[in-house]
């Protein structure tokens, strides 16, 4: 069930339900690729959440930032900012500034933080430690035979609570005589969502304008300078000589590469005149020069990018970059980071080159 968990939020609308979901998105964010772009739009309507959805958003997004850091850094740092500042819940506010604490302190070491974030899974013992289907026992056999009735209930077969004047025998049909069950007509009828969500093309969507720009503080230090919409300087011709190769990055891989570069070797924007339909167009376009895409969200002002490549020398090229869904012309705020194992290796020289590499290749949207 986790893949359908970012989609349940918007239908899950009880504080209860929702917090239960946003903690499972928490425990099997690693697994589940649009996890943090599901919470992430949450903290951007974070006024408006009930305080049992904000403590669930708070923890899921700290149990997420130590498996995801690089996608979840800056929203934690947003997050954690809005939690300290509000006092309308004592319970959220304390665990927020204990979070805090726990992050920046610097005689505690990250696993350390982690281990007491994240706790144990215990498996409670005691006389019943597996589920009730995997007791094969003659009782539990007879029980099932009569599944979906008040025996299950009373945990007694009918003959045991029910007058033999009332008693109705139980036949169980052949497999050959069972009608195909009403699930199982619509799944062959009607096509699969996934197959409809994939089908489905943002074309024809004219995208809002958002709201004004508001400087953040982020407490993570995620960002050199306040957040704010960098100047974007025009796009010149491209003249790079650097060629990609084809290469395959795992998320892991990525995430240790970009954790190990504490700053970016390379942080700058690109000028945007038209704004893309989604993020499939652009990636598209990336991958024509061999940038590849190791993921992408779009946000309701925003799209995100994390991209990587690599060159004929060796060297890996590491980008997460920002659109920002403003009136035009509008930025893409880019940062860099290149990992190399030359000695002579001229790292901003390389990023400059990177960045002609996807100039050249979004030049449709300049």
């Amino acid at each position: 069930i986790a893949p359908i968990l970012p989609r349940a939020i918007k239908f899950v609308t009880e504080p209860s339900g929702r917090a239960s979901v946003i903690w499972l998105l928490g425990e099997t964010g690693d697994v589940v690729q649009e996890a943090p772009y599901a919470l992430e739009k949450l903290i951007g309507v974070y006024e408006t959440l009930d305080a049992t959805v904000k403590i669930a958003l708070l923890t899921a997004t700290l149990k997420l930032f130590f498996k995801r850091p690089p996608e979840c850094q800056a929203m934690l740092g947003k997050l954690l900012k809005l939690a300290t500042d509000d006092v309308s819940s004592q319970d959220l506010h304390d665990r927020a500034l204990l979070y805090h604490r726990l992050l920046i302190s610097p005689n505690l070491p990250p696993q350390t933080a982690k281990l007491i974030i994240n706790g144990s899974s215990v498996v409670v013992a005691g006389e019943h430690t597996a589920f009730t289907e995997e007791e094969h026992t003659k009782e539990n056999a007879a029980l099932m035979k009569e599944f979906n009735t008040l025996s299950i209930i009373y945990g007694k077969v009918g003959n045991q609570f029910i007058d033999e004047a009332y008693q109705v025998p139980f036949v169980r049909m052949e497999a050959t005589m069972v009608a195909e069950s009403p699930m199982e007509q619509v799944a062959t009828a009607v096509q699969p969502l996934s197959d409809a969500l994939a089908a489905t093309t943002l074309a024809g969507a004219v995208p809002q304008p958002a709201p004004p720009v508001v400087e953040e503080t982020d407490l993570l230090g995620f960002f050199d300078e306040p957040t704010t919409t960098p100047a974007a300087a025009t796009a010149p011709p491209c003249t790079t000589t650097l060629a990609l190769v084809p290469y395959t990055l795992s998320g892991d891989d990525y995430q240790t590469i970009w954790g190990k570069q504490t700053q970016p070797t390379l942080s700058t924007s690109l000028s945007f005149t038209s704004l893309p339909p989604s993020t499939v167009e652009v990636e598209t376009a990336l991958t024509k020069t061999k940038i590849c895409t190791m993921a992408s969200g779009e946000l309701p002002t925003e799209f995100k990018f994390f991209l990587y490549g690599k060159d004929g020398e060796g060297n890996v090229f590491l980008v997460q970059a920002v659109i920002v869904k403003a009136a035009l012309p509008t930025p893409m705020t880019i940062e860099i980071k290149v990992k190399g194992d030359s000695d002579g290796l001229d790292a901003t020289a390389k990023a400059d080159q990177f960045l002609e590499l996807m100039r050249s290749a979004l030049v449709a949207y300049m």
